[in-house]
């Protein structure tokens, strides 16, 4: 039988070294904080928040072109993700996501490829996602999401939330 080494009494507990005794099925294992702190990290989603709060978008404006640091992957359908507006599109809306795109000094995204779109029907204030070619994302690759080249005179004040699974 093996003899798994006891957390000290007393002061402070070195999260590298000490010892943690942990039991699944009967069976006793011992890992470090440093390592359960690890595995509890690649299991956490990576937001990224974006809102947008100055009233109507131009037609082709980046909402967004952030980098996620930390490697990536799109959820089917993008779960988890959200999107609302304060200002209602009059004509249905499909926002384009682009990944590996670079913002322009103009304010929009050239190259990349696009993902998946933000979709909000003729009237509604909360938007859908469509998933359909889910890349694997680096820790520098770029995410974006733009408005059409089209434009809508009422869609305003997009709020959106890409939540993204950590890879590894």
């Amino acid at each position: 039988m093996t003899t798994i080494p006891q957390l000290p009494a007393a002061g402070p507990i070195n999260p590298a070294s000490d010892l943690i005794p942990i039991s699944q099925s009967g069976v006793t294992y011992a890992t470090t904080a440093s390592a359960i702190a690890q595995a509890v990290l690649s299991l956490m989603p990576v937001p990224i928040p974006f809102s947008y709060t100055f009233g109507l978008l131009l037609p082709g404006q980046a909402l967004f072109n952030v980098t996620p640091g930390v490697a990536c992957s799109i959820p089917a359908g993008f779960a988890g993700s959200t999107a609302i507006c304060g200002g209602a599109p009059t004509n249905a809306l499909s926002l384009p996501i682009i990944v590996g795109g670079t913002l322009t000094a103009q304010g929009t995204i050239t190259g990349g490829t696009q993902v998946g779109t933000v979709n909000y029907a003729a009237g509604a204030t909360m938007g859908t996602f469509a998933l359909t070619n889910p890349p694997a994302i680096t820790a520098t690759t770029t995410i974006g999401i733009e408005m059409t080249s089209g434009g809508d005179a009422t869609f305003a004040n997009p709020a959106i939330t890409l939540l993204l699974n950590r890879a590894g």
